[in-house]
């Protein structure tokens, strides 16, 4: 198994565990950090990927990009708000 595939699976691994732990965890500080967690994972899967020449080097700048949208997300989904800014708690 080489260290792409280590790091790929590490990754994988990262956005999972941090969207388990926004779904489950009520409080909004934990909701943000998983988030967060989700968004490191997601960039370290995209950082393997243009490791093996998948794609550009661009495309991981985008990443690093849309990895702020992550925290974002996790901001509103601790406020009880969803990204649109409807409210989802009563």
């Amino acid at each position: 198994m080489s260290a792409a595939t280590i790091f790929g699976l590490c990754g994988a691994l990262l956005a999972a565990l941090g969207l388990y732990g926004a779904i489950v965890q009520p409080h909004p500080l934990r909701r943000i950090v998983a988030m967060n967690v989700v968004g490191g994972g997601i960039f370290l899967v995209y950082g393997v990927v243009a490791r093996r020449g998948a794609f550009d080097a661009v495309d991981v700048q985008r990443a690093r990009q849309g990895r702020g949208a992550f925290g974002g997300h996790g901001v509103a989904l601790a406020g009880g708000q969803s990204a649109d800014g409807a409210c989802t708690t009563s």
